[in-house]
């Protein structure tokens, strides 16, 4: 079996963003590093590929998409029902989950603040949290908790975007 360039290059951009994400989960106290970080690899991308950086072009971004796969993936894993299982096991177990949770929702918010993460994601995951959606039809403190995390920040940025439909050419800060 011949490996192309191009999955060798998709297996090792996945493999820089799961470890992002990891240490975004557990390093809180760096998210907002972790979310500046992806913000400069999705324009350096684009300047690589000879576009401009705007909302738009940045839709394009390998990087980016790989990032929405992962986060996903992540995020996915808090609502396992297995993973919930393990969770209880231990009060260390627990205490872990709630921490990689509430790090997740962390750098989940710092991607929407800095309009790399569409807000379609965002209500997705305030679904998810509250018992609204396919992937977690049950409420529980932990959920609640996590929504009520996610608001205190992205609630400002949230409130400002909603309503408003971005301007194709407008560049990302």
């Amino acid at each position: 079996m011949e490996l192309s360039d191009e999955s060798i290059r998709g297996d090792v951009l996945e493999t820089i963003v799961q470890n992002i994400f990891r240490k975004a989960q557990v390093e809180k106290e760096y998210c907002i590093f972790y979310g500046d970080l992806c913000e400069k690899m999705i324009k350096l991308e684009l300047s690589l590929r000879c576009k401009k950086q705007t909302i738009s072009t940045m839709k394009i971004s390998m990087f980016r998409k790989t990032l929405f796969e992962v986060c996903k993936q992540c995020f996915e894993k808090f609502f396992d029902a297995g993973e919930k299982q393990k969770s209880t096991e231990s009060l260390e177990k627990a205490i872990i989950f709630k921490t990689k949770l509430y790090g997740n929702l962390d750098f989940v918010g710092e991607l929407y603040r800095r309009k790399i993460l569409p807000e379609s994601v965002l209500v997705s995951v305030f679904l998810s949290l509250l018992g609204l959606s396919d992937m977690n039809s049950t409420v529980d403190d932990l959920g609640v908790e996590g929504a009520i995390s996610l608001m205190n920040k992205v609630g400002q940025s949230f409130e400002e975007n909603s309503g408003k439909k971005p301007e194709k050419k407008q560049q990302f800060d």
